[in-house]
């Protein structure tokens, strides 16, 4: 099974890394990307895979969104601590006519990361596509507008398929020393791809502790009361055009590609549903 394992470096240099290979696979397969587009979905998975596991209660929900403007306009992952992820692109076709430079591929736009605590209001946080590369736009985003120096490299090989996904992140914790400052300044993960044990790659002299180990799984949480919920925001007028014309309605959850059938019944009791709380 797909894992995260962590580690703390001397007293305040955190490192998780992750293999996710299964996990981005299962994505990939479900939605059945091109190569440009299999690999950018398997790094979201690596991502949020990674980003989840920041979090600190066993209900808390991390959102991470890409939204871009030229041939991806949307990809999506969302993971909990449990280390169920799921992962979404909104085009699953990209070509490579711009190669694989991502800043071209998906054009100008956003990072979005949504941290639901199960609270009021989740916290939204935003920062621009810089370089097109998640993982250093997701560092910039870390530094930015979080102001934790973080340091994060996803890799994945896709040929005919995906055949690895991984991802190392790297981050001072508030109380760092200048000698912890200095490791982490130092520090260059250009190499990760061909490191096959990155804890002694980069770390080999230094203290380190492991932590927790974490299982990782594509699990999406879809269900008929919830697309049920999603139907019904189309409101009375749409709802009883689709009863009066189709009698019956299929919606495909976005993220698993199961289906969801709605008949003349069920169609029905929505519409009395709407007269009955007037």
């Amino acid at each position: 099974m797909d894992s995260i394992k962590t580690y703390l470096v001397k007293d305040n240099i955190r490192v998780y890394i992750a293999d996710t290979t299964e996990t981005a696979k299962t994505a990939c397969e479900i939605h059945s990307t091109s190569k440009v587009s299999g690999i950018l979905l398997a790094k979201t998975v690596t991502a949020t895979a990674i980003l989840s596991k920041l979090l600190k209660n066993k209900n808390d929900v991390l959102t991470l969104k890409i939204k871009g403007s030229n041939q991806i306009k949307s990809v999506v992952g969302i993971g909990n601590v449990k280390g169920d992820i799921k992962a979404y692109i909104s085009n699953t076709d990209a070509d490579e006519y711009l190669g694989l430079n991502y800043k071209n591929i998906i054009g100008p736009g956003t990072i979005t990361i949504v941290r639901d605590f199960k609270l009021k209001e989740p916290y939204v946080g935003v920062s621009p596509i810089v370089s097109g590369e998640l993982d250093q736009d997701l560092s910039f985003y870390y530094r930015s507008s979080e102001q934790q120096k973080t340091k994060m490299k996803l890799e994945c090989v896709y040929e005919n398929g995906l055949i690895s996904s991984k991802g190392i992140f790297v981050q001072l914790l508030p109380d760092y020393t200048e000698e912890e400052k200095e490791i982490y300044d130092h520090l260059d993960l250009a190499d990760f791809k061909d490191v096959k044990d990155p804890m002694t790659h980069y770390f080999n002299d230094l203290s380190i502790k492991s932590m927790e180990n974490y299982d990782i799984r594509f699990q999406c949480d879809c269900s008929y009361a919830k697309i049920y919920k999603a139907l019904i925001t189309l409101g009375k007028e749409e709802i009883k055009n689709i009863y009066e014309k189709d009698h019956k309605i299929e919606l495909l959850c976005e993220f698993c590609k199961k289906k969801y059938s709605f008949n003349e019944e069920e169609l029905k009791e929505m519409v009395d549903s709407f007269e009955d709380s007037n």
